[in-house]
């Protein structure tokens, strides 16, 4: 099992208790809020209900509390040398490795410097080019002897020897010409001569024929090839893709859409802040993300998370079908959908509180209540179902959708999609048009008994 993530936020607080307050006071505290504290509708109730479960859930279990007090005495030790972090929450622990980590590598340099050891500084390094031995004599710059170059004694030593190699080389070279001169003359007088007689012929014995001579080779040295697949440890890529989740959720935290923007490049084209706002993003550990090489890009998974990478360091998250953006009614905009019986009118009062546009669906929330009246129409109504049967962008015409009716039972709520035919790109519209179709409650009176509705709604 992959080891839990220690939660960024106080634990204590969130449900108001002492950390010294033992489990019967953190479960009734927690009994206590969530039957007394209204929670809010939507994404910021469920998200509520998520943090006061989560912080019950560690300070019940013996283990996990001490692995957050543990954490929570760190962080203390740390903010009493060093100024507050910004909102006071508790250190990741990807964050707490690192700063181990700097930690342990500058008491080991305390260390070193108390058993007397000198640091190490580098001396700066002089590289001086001289002339060969050849070349500096022929130049007459460095002497035989002497440690300085172009010495005045030491050419005027070595003048005269040097005239006189010359001249011996001139006479020599002189010589010889008129050696071969004489040859070539001697030579021709006898070829001409009508005494003479042809020389002899001689047998010129052939060239021995040499060996091939195989020079030696050298193994080419190999090119330096890029990390592949198995050049980055998993654990690194890991790491670095639960560090870029990380960020998102931050920045949805903090209404960054410009970060968000930046992390899920294309892939959340026309993104709004008020599509962020309907995301949840659940937890995830490390250990989590199943990591693998796809053509040219690193993929990490851990569900519902998805992100690629080119070099295994900088990640992009796949946006996928989260909500692009929200659209709300201006006012209530609650619409009454009736069926005559013998007995008289059966009311349904149906709205809309939300809707959000994703690549690939339309969700809509939905609420209604009954005629007061009528306390039995929740049973009369158990029979029908809603579905939307619409959907439309701006003034286009309606675009081809599945979707799934819904019952309605058990609940004044319920949050229905529809899947779009074909995914959705381009600017977002600035308005979405649902056609919303409740079917006959009746259990007589045969088909053709529908009501549908349509709600135009803007985006926030």
């Amino acid at each position: 099992m992959a080891r839990q993530s220690i939660p960024r936020f106080d634990l204590y607080g969130e449900l108001g208790v002492d950390p010294s307050a033992d489990t019967v006071a953190i479960e009734a505290a927690y009994r206590g809020l969530i039957d007394r504290e209204p929670m809010a509708s939507g994404a910021a109730g469920v998200r509520r209900s998520a943090r006061l479960r989560l912080a019950r859930d560690w300070l019940v279990d013996a283990e996990l509390r001490g692995r957050y007090d543990a954490s929570r005495a760190r962080a203390a030790a740390r903010a009493a040398g060093k100024p507050a972090r910004a909102g006071g929450d508790i250190p990741w622990p990807a964050a707490d490795l690192a700063r181990a980590e700097a930690e342990a590598e500058a008491e080991a340099h305390e260390a070193q410097g108390a058993q007397g050891a000198v640091p190490h500084q580098d001396a700066p390094t002089r590289i001086e080019w001289s002339a060969t031995p050849a070349a500096a004599a022929l130049a007459g710059d460095v002497p035989a002897e002497s440690g300085r170059a172009g010495s005045p004694g030491r050419r005027r030593s070595r003048g005269p020897a040097v005239a006189l190699g010359r001249l011996a080389l001139l006479v020599a070279l002189a010589v010889a010409a008129y050696a071969i001169t004489s040859n070539l003359g001697l030579l021709s007088a006898a070829l001409n001569s009508p005494t003479a007689s042809p020389p002899p012929a001689t047998l010129t014995p052939a060239p021995p024929t040499l060996a091939a001579t195989i020079l030696p080779t050298t193994a080419p040295t190999p090119e330096p090839t890029l990390p592949g697949p198995t050049d980055i440890p998993i654990a690194t890529l890991q790491q670095g893709a639960w560090d870029t989740v990380q960020r998102v959720q931050a920045a949805a935290t903090a209404d960054d859409l410009a970060t968000i923007q930046s992390l899920v490049g294309d892939t959340a084209s026309g993104l709004r802040l008020s599509g962020v706002r309907q995301v949840e993003f659940p937890p995830v550990a490390v250990g989590a993300f199943v990591t693998q090489r796809a053509g040219e890009l690193y993929d990490a998974v851990a569900d519902p998370y998805h992100l690629t990478s080119t070099d295994g360091q900088a990640w992009t998250f796949d946006w996928a079908d989260r909500p692009l953006a929200a659209y709300r009614p201006a006012g209530k905009d609650i619409h009454d959908l009736w069926w005559t019986e013998s007995d008289g009118k059966h009311h349904l009062y149906l709205r809309i509180t939300v809707a959000t546009l994703s690549r690939q669906s339309v969700y809509a929330t939905l609420t209604w209540t009954f005629d007061p009246a009528r306390p039995d129409d929740a049973t009369y109504f158990k029979r029908a179902a809603i579905d939307v049967t619409g959907v439309s962008f701006d003034d286009g015409p309606p675009v081809l959708t599945s979707g799934q009716p819904v019952a309605i039972v058990g609940s004044t709520f319920v949050i229905t999609s529809v899947k779009l035919a074909t995914p959705y790109t381009g600017a977002l519209p600035s308005q979405l048009v649902l056609e919303i179709t409740v079917t006959n409650p009746r259990t007589i009176g045969g088909a053709g008994r529908e009501n549908p509705t349509t709600y135009t709604l803007p985006i926030r």
